[in-house]
């Protein structure tokens, strides 16, 4: 009986072992979407569509913005009223201004021009932020392609808050320096222009 039970013993030792040595069958891989991005962290209110035309403090700056949601772009433009005294003599008053009331040949307006500079900002985790892009002189003569850091503080009260680098530090060769000096920022604020019908 002994030797029965000793044998019985080892056959279920050995059947065990055998068991626990045989490979289990893969589990089914649970398969997963790619992780969902990080959530835009912008100033309250800038998540609306910002299209449309803006109007610097400076009311000589003016901005045409086009916004897909992710990117607002602002072309930058200046314009001057062109005010150079009376075009013709005649009976024309002065205004206040310098410029001419009841004039029988009006000035015209100055001819469209190339954007003063480009304003790029994206919506990120990481604030509203790109670069404002123009083509500036440079003392050495040359023209240099230039770029100001810029972001986005403020979109409330139908206005839009931009803080930008004062300056920007070109080489000869129209490169930034390897190590720039901190630059002062300025704000710069824009008012929607409303259209009128």
């Amino acid at each position: 009986m002994r030797y029965g039970a000793a044998v019985a013993r080892r056959v279920s030792l050995l059947f065990a072992v055998l068991l626990g040595a045989c490979p289990r069958p893969p589990q089914p891989l649970e398969l997963e979407g790619p992780p969902p991005p990080p959530p835009i962290v912008v100033p309250e209110g800038c998540l609306a569509d910002l299209s449309g035309r803006w109007s610097h403090e400076d009311a000589t700056w003016q901005y045409t913005a086009t916004d897909d949601g992710g990117t607002l772009t602002l072309l930058a433009s200046r314009h001057f009223t062109p005010d150079a005294g009376f075009r013709r003599f005649g009976d024309a008053r002065r205004k206040r201004d310098g410029g001419i009331e009841n004039a029988e040949t009006p000035v015209p307006p100055a001819p469209a021009a190339a954007p003063a500079a480009v304003v790029t900002l994206v919506r990120t985790p990481k604030g509203f932020s790109g670069v404002a892009a123009a083509e500036v002189p440079h003392p050495a003569g040359r023209t240099c392609s230039a770029q100001w850091k810029t972001e986005v503080l403020s979109c409330l009260d139908g206005g839009l808050t931009l803080r930008s680098e004062s300056m920007v530090a070109l080489s000869e060769a129209c490169q930034p320096p390897l190590n720039p000096q901190p630059t002062v920022w300025l704000e710069h604020r824009l008012q929607r222009v409303l259209e009128t019908r």
